[in-house]
Formats: structure tokens, sequence, C-alpha cells
């Protein structure tokens, strides 16, 4: 009995220490039922406020460090409509989180933005003479959006800085930036295209770029730079472009926060521009890439066909290529969670400091400790009698394989 319960121990101690790492965050989560302006009101700073699917009405302001998630629940994103004014959201908060929305409507600008790590990603932009206006704000996130059918899609003022990639634009003007210190394009990354895995920046999809394609990545092989000159972006805006504005509209364009919209200077600068819209663009998360490193890295030393592999999203189930790494290495990509998911490298149990360790070790000596005890008379050790030997080389055998497999990595197969 002694020796089964020092065998228990020594098995779900090293688990349970590994395994307690989960805590809670706190963050208040809320699905909104009636008006999102009276939500907003009502929240606490860090909420998440979740909205279904349905036609919900501007305007209002954030002030406040929270989060807008739209839910798709049955009939398409939750479809937010501006009213007439100046702006249909405001955002004067830092830490604002806008995600999974339809914003069109009868303001002059759907979403205007004075605030610190803004994130804007995932959303349908539709019809307003202006869909984004950034006038301050350090760390924005804008990303994955489509921004169609506007006078003007982004007006970015002198102090802003962030990201801005793999959005859809196509717009009379496209985009206008009085600030160098905004990137339109990401950083660094694998992606899939058409079936192949490369590795790039990734910039937007702009409907007027002129370039082409010459690498074959799905990569413009010139940057996108849109209108420079004044008198362009008139003409582009078109006669049409003030009179849709309101009356507090008009006043921005001509002495307020627009008044930069028909200077000469745009410090737009896309350095790798999307020949497709962003749907076409599979991104392999940074984990992903691990597992190839990890299984074998790019040379394809790994798995029963000497070939690097990566999960995808379920999906897609394809034969894909590394170019330009040790001749095109061939890579095995299965949708993940369908009983096809490749080997990966893992140990079983999971040490996390030199306390586990060493109470591993002295759980083992203890074990082998107690049956010399067990073995000599009256705890003392006369010696091994007989058959004795034999059940003392059994259990230096197990334990010496228990040993083995808590500090040595295990190969087998992940199951989802």
């Amino acid at each position: 009995m002694v020796i089964l319960f020092l065998f228990l121990m020594l098995l779900v101690s090293p688990v349970a220490a590994a395994n307690n790492n989960s805590s809670s965050e706190g963050i208040i989560n809320q699905t909104v039922t009636n008006s999102i302006a009276a939500a907003v009101a009502g929240a606490e700073p860090g909420s998440v406020l979740l909205i279904e699917s349905g036609e919900w009405g501007g305007n209002f302001v954030i002030d406040k460090p929270i989060s807008l998630l739209g839910m798709d629940s049955g009939t398409g994103k939750p479809h937010i409509i501006t009213k007439e004014g100046l702006v249909g959201i405001t955002i004067t908060s830092d830490n604002v989180t806008i995600e999974g929305f339809t914003i069109s409507g009868d303001a002059d600008c759907a979403v205007w933005i004075e605030g610190n790590d803004t994130i804007i990603s995932d959303n349908t932009f539709l019809g307003t003479p202006i869909a984004i206006s950034i006038i301050s704000g350090d760390g924005l996130s804008f990303s994955g959006n489509s921004i169609n059918n506007h006078s003007v899609g982004i007006y970015a003022d002198k102090n802003v800085s962030g990201v801005i990639t793999l959005n859809n634009f196509d717009n009379r003007v496209n985009a206008k930036s009085l600030t160098t210190i905004l990137n339109w394009s990401s950083d660094n990354s694998s992606y899939l295209y058409e079936n192949e895995i490369y590795n790039s920046s990734l910039g937007n999809y702009w409907d007027d770029y002129k370039g082409s394609d010459d690498d074959g990545n799905g990569i413009g092989s010139t940057p996108y730079m849109p209108y420079t000159s004044a008198s362009d972006i008139r003409d582009a805006v078109g006669s049409d472009f003030i009179g849709s504005l309101s009356d507090e509209g008009v006043k921005q364009i001509y002495e307020g926060y627009w008044e930069g919209l028909f200077r000469n200077e745009n410090y737009v600068k896309d350095k790798y521009p999307l020949i497709s819209e962003n749907s076409m663009y599979v991104v392999v998360p940074k984990t992903t890439q691990a597992d190839i490193i990890t299984a074998g890295g790019v040379n394809g030393t790994s798995g029963p066909t000497g070939i690097p592999i990566i999960h995808l999203p379920e999906n897609l189930s394809i034969n894909l290529s590394v170019p330009g790494v040790n001749g095109n290495t061939s890579v095995q990509a299965t949708p993940g969670g369908t009983g096809g998911d490749p080997a990966r490298i893992e140990p079983m149990l999971s040490l996390q400091n030199p306390f586990e360790i060493v109470f591993v070790m002295v759980l083992i000596a203890g074990v082998f400790a107690g049956l010399i005890g067990i073995l000599g008379k009256f705890g003392r050790i006369y010696g091994l009698k007989g058959g004795r030997k034999y059940e003392v080389a059994f259990m230096g055998l197990a334990f010496g394989a228990i040993s083995i497999a808590l500090f040595t990595p295990s190969y087998h197969i992940l199951q989802g």
C-alpha cells in the first residue's frame, strides 16, 4: 500500500503543479438588448458589450476603455446606422475596441478617433462621406475592415501613429494622411496566398492601385501612393462632396480638423499593397510558424515523409510550398480538428521550476529507500535473498521508466 501511494503521488504531483496557471481577468460581459448608447453610458471601464445581429442606432460617444463586439446571431453582422450630424461614433478614451459591425448612415463621418491604443477590426463601412477620421492617438490597430463607397476612406491628422493593414479600400479617395509615422503595412510574417506559403510584410487592398505583382506572391511590386495634390483630391471627391456634409462638417473642412484634407501633402505610402482583396490572404499565426520549426524547421527533416507540417484553418487542406527555402521545400497542411492532425513534439509532463524537479527526485529516492527497507529484516539491510532480487530489479526498471517519461519529451500524435 505504501508503494502504491508513493507511485500515485509521483504521477499526480507534477501534473497538478504544471496546470495550476488559470486566473480570472474579471472582464464584465454584457449582452446589449436595447440601446448601444445607453449600454455604453452605463458600462464599467473594461467591460465587453456584446451586440447581436439587427439594426442599431447611433450616434454615441465612447469615453471609457470598453469593447464593442458584434455577434452574428444568424442574419449577419449587427448594423449601426448613424444619424445626421458630424459623427456617428466618437471615441475619446484610450483602449477602445470596435469589432464585427456594419456601419453606415447619414453622419458626415462614421467613426471619429481621439484616443490611444484603439482597435478597429473586422468591420464594414458603407456610404458616409468620410468613413474614419483619426484626429489623435498612438498605438492604433486597424485591420480586416472593408471601407467602401465613401468620398474619403480614412483621414489621419498629424498626431497619429499605429498600423493599418489587411483592409479593403474602394472609395473616391481611399486615404489622406498628414502624418509620416502611421504604418500602412504589417511586420514580416508568413501567409498563404493561392495555395502557397510566402513570407513578407502585408499592406492593404486598394481598388485604384495600378502596379503589378512581378513575383506572383500577391504583393504589388511598387508602393501604393495615392493623390498628393489638393486639386487631384478635389477632383476625386467630386463637386457633390461639400454639399453632402452637414453645416458642422463644412465648418470642419474650412477651419477645423478636416482643413488638411485639401492640402497638397499626402503621406500615405503602402510599400506592400495587396493585389487581391484581404480574404485571399491567410496569415499563418506565429505559434504555427513555431510548430514548423519544432517539427524539423524548413529543412524538412521531420514527420513520416520528412516534411515539416503546419496547421491551417479547418476549411483548408492543401499541399503547400515555401519558395526560396532549400529549393521550394514542400509543406503538408491539414485542417485542425478533423482527425488528420500531424505529429508534434510535446513533453508528457512539464516540470515548471527547480522545486518541482527536486520534489520528484526526492520521491523517487524515497521509494527506492522504502523498497530496500522492506526487503531487509526489521528495517536493516540484509542483502537480497532468493526471488526478492527479481522484485527489486522489476521495481527499479519501472521507476526508471517513470523518471525517463518525466524528464524526456515524448513523441505522440495529438488528436485535436
